[in-house]
């Protein structure tokens, strides 16, 4: 079987997805990696085929963004990173998709699930991050100096959870909206669905 590996991001999100293509390539897959090529010598080592996804002056101009770290103001150029590279991505897997291929992304690799839903292409979408698991019984570690919400009753952390996703909505939807209605797709809310997996618990 042909996978196609897509992820965005640093060290974290990048390893945990060759973990798994390599553990793919042993039993039998034929791998392609898709990421930024600043790890183009990391894959090449492996022997992971590289589509590279936008450019190193890309990465780096994200990750040494002084706000990065910020809980709120972190979060707009983190999307901004991911909506700058939802076309391209979108691109790469129609391409991909044409040779039979399963896709493995991550959350915030926005073209393939755009892909997934225009195309029908064969989706996966693989979590690396604990904070991506939104629930109320187990509420995600929320970023340094905001506090927990562990010990709020429990209609409150559901109202902080629909409170997060109404933001991301206004972050996200309408350049989301705008792509999918270029690929002739209806717009979609919630799309912290799509980035997180979101648990009522």
């Amino acid at each position: 079987m042909r996978m196609l590996l897509v992820t965005l991001g640093s060290d974290g999100d990048v390893h945990p997805f060759v973990a798994v293509a390599l553990a793919l390539r042993e039993r039998g897959h034929a791998v392609t990696f898709a990421t930024n090529p600043c790890f183009a010598p990391l894959l090449e080592r492996l022997g992971l085929p590289l589509r590279p996804i936008g450019t190193v002056e890309h990465f780096e101009e994200g990750t040494s963004h002084p706000g990065l770290w910020k809980p709120v103001r972190g979060l707009g150029i983190i999307t901004s990173f991911a909506l700058r590279s939802m076309p391209e991505i979108y691109r790469l897997v129609e391409e991909e998709a044409r040779r039979d291929t399963v896709v493995v992304s991550h959350p915030l690799a926005f073209g393939a699930r755009v892909a997934h839903d225009a195309l029908g292409v064969p989706l996966a979408t693989l979590h690396v991050a604990p904070a991506a698991l939104w629930s109320v019984e187990a509420p995600p570690l929320p970023p340094t100096g905001t506090g927990s919400i562990e010990g709020w009753p429990r209609v409150a952390k559901r109202l902080c959870l629909g409170l997060a996703d109404k933001i991301v909505d206004l972050k996200l939807g309408p350049e989301l909206n705008k792509f999918r209605a270029s690929v002739g797709l209806a717009p979609v809310r919630h799309q912290a669905n799509s980035m997180f997996d979101a648990n009522g618990g």
